[in-house]
């Protein structure tokens, strides 16, 4: 038997009970509102959308179905049926604010911020204590780019309720975007008072100290973010920057192993693990590394810094005792567009103490010359000119 055919009287039965029968329908679909709820907890969403359904089929002036209605069609995806439903639960009732809110929830998840702004204030108005209104607000703003607006809703959520992780997390967040290092500080510190674990305010927390030039800190925010998600890679990145920054060469290069092994083509962490394993004196693996993210550039990989990766290759060749190998690094990187002329200064010069390393006096000449016409007295190159010409 059907939701709908258990819970209606037939008609003689509603002839006979009158006004009774309409309150037992109204009970009979507080039960089934009831019984949507636990669905819903347990995760069995079609029975709990049957329920609510039913529910409004018996009692529809109730708006709470209605409600509950749109919160089971948003979980689906159906986002026009949310607001539908939310917005025949505000015909019933125009003061509920809970559903000024969830249809806040669906404009903004339909890309409808202004409208979903409004929808908010309106929670609002009605509910000044609603803090997840707030918190709501304070993040459609921070969409729309109106960062110092959604710091005023973010306070505000955080004034209702001080206990209001998130919120403080997202205050967080926006000051850190407006540069305002200290007080985003403050405010994760807060957020990981109230919720140890949070993860965002953590791994954010790393990144603000880090800005802040508070390595140590930093680094020990990163590697409690990874005690709660071992596997996130920007974690293991940044914490490999920071011990890179600290001198702990041995412990970057093992968590940019470990970002690799999550992402093994990010250029970056290729290029850093290769500047450490060059800083340790290692140069077979520092070539290795820096010859990966040299052929990624080749490949037309985005990489903002090709220069230095040709350059670091090339001195990584030369300190080995193998400088006929730089040339072709050093060379590719006076190619590079828009390499300015201190740039082209700097290899040249590099690239002639390759080729007279290597025995090429005339290709050793040419290098320095071109350095020379640029610099007469960048460093020793005079000399080395008048040198080679004996």
């Amino acid at each position: 038997m059907s939701l709908f055919e258990r819970f209606w009287p037939d008609a003689r039965a509603r002839a006979r009970e009158g006004k009774r029968g309409d309150d037992v329908a109204e009970q009979e679909a507080m039960q089934l509102i009831d019984e949507g709820n636990v669905c819903e907890e347990e995760g069995h969403i079609a029975d709990a959308r049957q329920r609510y359904e039913a529910a409004i089929r018996l009692a529809p002036h109730l708006a709470r179905a209605h409600l509950n209605l749109g919160n089971i069609r948003m979980l689906m995806g159906d986002l026009e049926g949310a607001k539908d439903a939310y917005t025949d639960a505000l015909a019933l009732d125009p003061d509920y604010a809970a559903a000024h809110y969830n249809l806040g929830n669906a404009y903004a998840r339909s890309g409808r911020g202004e409208t979903a702004v409004a929808a908010y204030h309106k929670a609002l108005a009605l509910k000044p204590d609603f803090a997840d209104a707030a918190v709501a607000l304070g993040c459609v703003l921070e969409d729309l780019g109106q960062l110092d607006a959604a710091v005023a809703g973010y306070r505000r959520a955080v004034e209702i309720n001080r206990d209001h992780a998130e919120a403080h997390s997202n205050l967080a967040n926006v000051l850190k975007d407006l540069g305002q290092f200290e007080d985003a500080k403050a405010s994760y510190r807060r957020a990981l008072e109230i919720k140890p674990d949070f993860f965002d305010a953590q791994y954010n927390l790393g990144i603000v100290l880090q800005l802040l030039g508070q390595l140590a800190g930093a680094q020990a925010s990163y590697q409690r973010a990874l005690e709660i998600k071992p596997d996130f890679f920007d974690a293991h990145y940044n914490l490999g920057v920071v011990l890179q920054h600290l001198g702990q060469l041995d412990e970057a290069q093992g968590s940019y192993r470990r970002a690799l092994e999550i992402k093994p083509d990010f250029v970056d962490a290729h290029y850093n693990l290769g500047i450490a394993f060059k800083e340790m004196g290692l140069y077979d693996e520092a070539i290795g590394e820096l010859q990966k993210v040299c052929h990624a550039v080749d490949k037309g990989m985005p990489f903002t810094q090709p220069v230095q990766a040709y350059t670091w290759l090339a001195q990584c060749f030369v300190e080995k005792g193998a400088p006929q190998a730089s040339v072709r690094w050093y060379e590719k990187a006076l190619k590079i567009k828009d390499i300015n002329e201190d740039g082209k200064l700097a290899i040249n010069y590099d690239l002639g103490v390759a080729q007279e390393l290597s025995g090429n006096k005339k290709e050793a000449l040419a290098a320095f010359m071109a350095c020379y016409a640029s610099n007469i007295d960048y460093r020793d190159v005079a000399d080395r000119v008048k040198a080679l010409k004996k």
